[in-house]
């Protein structure tokens, strides 16, 4: 059952606003309520659902892991926040969102689940990724993972911008993924990119797909401006 179907019930335990487990349910901020659909999610909510319907990784998933580079700091959180940790589901993809599986879900699959935060740091979504390369988003309300490192103190340094997931895990969760370009080429404007060194085909992709054509200008009886 998602949580748009849930009746409101609580686990004996909670979670704050970044995804951390705590023995009080924070006071509503109406302010932080993510629209889906026909029902408000406050952050909270979403995070108690993220760890009520998943799992810790086991050691062979740490082991994999940690041969392709990851670190057990950027499994356990984001930078800067002690929640969020890397997590295994059992989950449904379709059409670029996913859902946490029944046990009747027959087209259920493995894969890594995280949470992923809005501009202030606050839980507002879940995306998932697998194996396969399919990455998806559980209410679709963040156009990137990571969205939190955009407004971070930088120094002038330009913000890493990652191919997927995994990528992005291996670089210490210091940048962003584009979930959704569109939405990302406006939360993205006038913002300073890095990508991987050598890798000038998603340099490419990435300054196709972000970059908006300019507006067309007109000017009153017709006089070219």
């Amino acid at each position: 059952m998602g949580l748009a179907e849930r009746d409101g019930d609580r686990e004996p335990w909670e979670v704050d606003r970044v995804g951390n487990q705590v023995d009080q349910t924070p006071t509503p901020n109406p302010d932080d309520a993510q629209r889906t659909g026909y029902v408000f999610i406050e952050p909270h909510e979403i995070a108690i659902e993220f760890f009520e319907r998943s799992r810790p990784l086991d050691d062979r998933q740490r082991d994999r892991l940690r041969d392709r580079g990851v670190s057990d700091d950027a499994v356990a959180s984001d930078p800067g926040y002690e929640g969020g940790p890397l997590r295994a589901a059992r989950v449904v993809f379709a059409a670029g969102v996913f859902d946490f599986a029944d046990d009747q879900d027959e087209d259920a699959v493995d894969a890594f689940v995280v949470i992923a935060r809005d501009w202030r740091g606050y839980t507002a979504d879940a995306v998932a990724f697998d194996s396969s390369g399919r990455v998806a988003r559980w209410l679709g309300s963040e156009a990137l993972l990571g969205r939190q490192r955009v407004l971070a103190p930088r120094l002038g340094d330009p913000l890493r911008i990652f191919r997927d997931p995994g990528a992005w895990l291996a670089g210490g969760r210091d940048g962003v993924v584009a979930l959704d370009w569109r939405l990302a080429a406006e939360q993205l404007a006038g913002v300073s990119l890095l990508v991987s060194a050598g890798d000038v085909e998603f340099a490419r992709q990435v300054d196709e797909r972000l970059t908006r054509p300019a507006p067309e200008i007109f000017v009153e009886g017709g006089a070219a401006p």
